[in-house]
């Protein structure tokens, strides 16, 4: 039995003095067929977090020619760090770190490179712990969760979009981007026959990303900027109330780029996510409400206004333009 999309094997080499032995992996469950991972309705709620529709109850799953109705609305999220402190041994990464960050705001962090921008990205989707302090998501300390319980509150309420993509390879892109739909799908949702890969939702988050017609193609035939939408289209795909995003845009050509902050300002703003943005663009971080400058010893913060934002983001796509364009010699003077 073959495994995954035609020609998709056919491109893997073996090494020389070596000789490729045809295995039968498990076969793969369509979206429509018994899946343990995609039943939600028996686990158990996470304590001080308001349990999404989206997981309590039956997911709108239209068929093809009908649109999906839209989810009714999630209730607000907070975000609250309090003395967030971060050692990988007897080097501290950063410490004493405070942010709080209240429903539907848009938040940028800069700083240096290596000061722990993304480690402090990790700590807030509870992927990865900390040595003192509290993180604090919509009331229920993460710090006092297990891995269980930490997995089932970023399943109904987080958004995350990593630096490295983190795509799977052996499924199309539609499929990738359906993945959230699938893991809080419910037992009415798994009597529909329809793929989870053909939901209208999905190809809606496809054009809003600009990768229309491409639902069917691999990872393996998208480009490196493709990818980066793919992993932004999954992490939007249903409407989570906190998003973080770690250098969705660093892959991008500034057009792209544009285009991909609009989607993520837009999710913010009409559906009141949360939305924290880890970044060295300039011309990203102007689209912010507030801007926060990580240090080894703490974080500084102030307010976007609107002018301020208009004027940063001009200036700040020029210097991008200007970046990314090739050297230019000076002009040769006429002898």
């Amino acid at each position: 039995m073959k495994w995954g999309r035609p020609g998709y094997h056919s491109r893997m080499q073996p090494l020389p003095g070596t000789r490729r032995i045809e295995l039968d992996p498990p076969p793969y469950i369509p979206y429509s067929q018994e899946s343990p991972f995609s039943d939600t309705s028996t686990a158990a709620p996470v304590a001080g977090l308001t349990p999404s529709p989206l997981a309590a109850s039956p997911l709108p799953h239209a068929s093809v020619q009908a649109p999906a109705a839209a989810p009714s609305a999630l209730p607000p999220l907070t975000l609250r760090i309090t003395g967030l402190t971060k050692r990988y041994g007897d080097t501290t990464v950063f410490e004493n770190v405070n942010l709080r960050v209240e429903p539907g705001e848009f938040v940028a962090i800069v700083g240096e490179s290596g000061v722990g921008k993304s480690t402090l990205l990790n700590c807030m989707a509870g992927l990865d712990g900390w040595d003192a302090g509290s993180v604090l998501l919509a009331g229920a300390d993460l710090g006092a969760m297990d891995d269980t319980a930490r997995a089932l509150l970023r399943r109904s309420a987080v958004g995350f979009v990593f630096q490295a993509f983190h795509v799977l390879p052996h499924l199309d892109v539609a499929q990738n981007i359906a993945l959230p739909l699938m893991l809080l799908s419910t037992a009415a949702d798994k009597k529909i026959k329809t793929p989870w890969a053909q939901d209208p939702r999905v190809e809606d988050m496809l054009a809003a990303v600009g990768l229309e017609g491409l639902g069917n193609r691999l990872p393996q035939q998208l480009s490196g900027g493709q990818l980066q939408r793919v992993a932004i289209a999954r992490a939007l795909i249903h409407r989570p109330q906190l998003l973080l995003a770690d250098e969705p845009t660093g892959n991008l050509d500034p057009a792209t780029a544009a285009k991909v902050m609009d989607v993520l300002s837009t999710q913010a703003r009409e559906h009141g996510t949360s939305v924290v943005l880890v970044t060295h663009s300039q011309a990203a971080a102007a689209r912010a409400d507030r801007i926060c400058n990580l240090r080894a010893d703490g974080m500084d913060s102030f307010r976007n206004t609107r002018d301020e934002r208009s004027a940063r983001g001009e200036q700040s796509e020029r210097d991008d333009r200007r970046d990314r364009s090739p050297a230019r010699s000076p002009p040769r003077r006429p002898r």
